[in-house]
């Protein structure tokens, strides 16, 4: 198949990182790329341990890592400002999209929605996004994780293939896949509603207000925290233990705008746009809630 992202002739492209954990749809994408346009070879590992010291030259690092360099390390988080806030899968294709291909804009109109939605720019998923985030494993499934992701690029290759060749049948074909996991996904958070209003974990931190915890077993939430205005947060498991993910159950509700340049030592991560921060561990979350909740 023709290249339609181009690379230095002499550079190789033998290895893809990314994270471990929950995917989207621009680390997908971005892995969907790689194989279908310039090494069907190259072998994809989700990890979240880098050693960025010892990364091969033909190794790129997308989506993790704290580092942009428009060569090897394409990852979105880091505090240096990027002029308008892109995900990984736009960073690397403003650096190696061949805007002479004749499916360029195409291309370039659904990477850009990507990153409006990675970002945070929009906040409601479109039929692409919302369709890949379906992939990953529902909470009754024993699919694992990899599982999940392989089968979502594989649905994205075949995508890209017929985006290239503007293939409009295969193109409804793949969203009609997509369209049918967020069906199965929706019913999921259905049955994962009524278990929770059984079963959640709760964690209060003022009279009023409770955090969900769900560091056990990630389960569907939306449904249930529409239903409960007194679940302030949500704690989802971190990348590396015993660090986890805190996400406001308001998405108006943002962390404070100074963590960005000078963020607290409980805190590994806070995302640009900081409706999630990743803290040490789940007691200084609670620590941080009953605080600001006083």
């Amino acid at each position: 198949m023709e290249k339609f992202l181009l690379f230095d002739q002499e550079r190789k492209v033998n290895k893809l990182i990314l994270h471990s954990g929950k995917f989207h749809a621009d680390d997908v994408t971005l892995a969907a790329l790689i194989l279908e346009c310039i090494n069907p070879d190259c072998v994809i590992s989700r990890t979240n341990v880098l050693d960025i010291d010892n990364v091969e030259d033909d190794t790129i690092v997308a989506d993790i890592g704290n580092m942009y360099d428009g060569y090897q390390f394409f990852d979105h988080h880091q505090r240096e400002e990027i002029e308008t806030p892109k995900s990984a899968l736009g960073l690397f294709w403003d650096d190696f999209g061949n805007k002479d291909h004749p499916a360029y804009t195409r291309f370039n109109e659904f990477v850009n929605i990507i990153n409006l939605i990675d970002t945070g720019a929009i906040k409601t998923p479109d039929e692409y996004c919302s369709g890949i985030s379906a992939m990953n494993p529902f909470w009754s499934e024993t699919i694992t994780e990899s599982e999940a992701f392989d089968n979502a690029v594989l649905i994205v290759r075949e995508l890209i293939r017929a985006i290239i060749n503007n293939n409009l049948d295969v193109i409804n074909e793949c969203y009609d896949k997509l369209n049918k996991r967020k069906e199965e996904f929706d019913k999921c958070s259905e049955m994962a509603n009524e278990y929770l209003e059984k079963n959640a974990k709760l964690i209060p931190v003022s009279p009023e207000y409770s955090l969900l915890d769900l560091t056990d077993r990630f389960i569907p939430y939306n449904n249930y925290v529409k239903n409960h205005s007194d679940i302030v947060a949500i704690i989802t498991p971190g990348r590396i233990e015993p660090a986890v993910n805190v996400l406001f159950a308001n998405r108006d509700n943002l962390f404070p705008e100074e963590w960005i340049d000078a963020t607290p030592a409980f805190i590994t991560f806070i995302h640009k746009s900081r409706f999630l921060a990743a803290f040490a561990n789940k007691e200084s979350v609670i620590k941080y809630f009953e605080e600001v909740l006083k």
